[in-house]
């Protein structure tokens, strides 16, 4: 998930919770290898920084429509 916004941005996923697998800064690739593997957080809301992006990885089990948003007013 990219946040090409210079503000951090925190990001909601309805119906479900995912893994933050990595969070990465501008000029960062996402490397697998550096992908928490063995103990990710575990959450339905994470902060994007600016400019950054997120590896986040989730069982879509929950059918139905669900929006993965931004909590910024």
């Amino acid at each position: 998930v990219n946040n090409n916004n210079a503000a951090n941005h925190p990001f909601h996923l309805d119906g479900h919770v995912f893994a933050v697998m990595f969070v990465g800064e501008k000029g960062q690739f996402p490397d697998e290898s550096k992908y928490n593997k063995r103990n990710p957080i575990v959450c339905d809301t994470v902060t994007i920084p600016g400019n950054g992006f997120l590896v986040i990885r989730f069982i879509a089990d929950n059918p139905g429509i669900w929006a993965f948003h931004c909590h910024i007013e």
